[in-house]
């Protein structure tokens, strides 16, 4: 199989953020002997290092190009009329939100921001607060969509959430 990633390059790794191609070669591991190997190396934990076989669809499908800035901010313009109903049950919001997060669809992801901060001010006004698991959601998706952000639009990490809510044309959003 030739691949379709150069080494050098960065890519998105599911959901998991920024790498780089650090190396395309043949790993042997003890259940597969002398396969072909992307090498990738994360931007943001230095020390790591993740084995994609060429030879495993399923893990290369996994693999796409950073968004571009025009993308990014295409994608804000079509995000702006949207949004997602908060789901009341607990499990079904759970569900909903673990699907989003596992998808890694940046416009799914932008819209539970959305409406997870919406809930946190609409709770706030009655001095409550979110749940531990739709605060770890929340965070979750915020640094899927930080980490690719920034790369793309060469941005620090903190400054993405005031791209986003200018893009948006919101004020609530993702914390910067």
């Amino acid at each position: 199989m030739e691949p379709k990633f150069q080494k050098g390059e960065y890519v998105v790794y599911g959901t998991s953020g920024i790498y780089m191609v650090d190396d395309i070669s043949e790993v042997s591991f003890s259940t597969e002997k002398g396969q072909l190997f992307y090498i990738l190396k994360p931007l943001s934990k230095k020390h790591s290092t993740v084995y994609v076989p060429l030879n495993k669809e399923a893990a290369v499908a996994k693999l796409r190009y950073p968004m571009e800035k025009q993308a990014i901010d295409d994608l804000l313009v079509d995000t702006r009329d949207k949004s997602i109903d908060w789901i009341d049950d607990r499990n079904g919001r759970a569900n909903q939100f673990r699907e989003i997060l596992n998808a890694g669809n940046q416009q799914n992801l932008l819209l539970m921001i959305n409406c997870i901060r919406a809930r946190r001010v609409y709770l706030s006004a009655m001095n409550k607060k979110l749940s531990v698991t739709d605060e770890n959601a929340l965070r979750s998706a915020e640094q899927q969509i930080r980490e690719e952000f920034s790369y793309s639009l060469q941005i620090e990490e903190e400054a993405v959430g005031d791209y986003v809510r200018a893009g948006l044309g919101v004020e609530q959003n993702m914390q910067s």
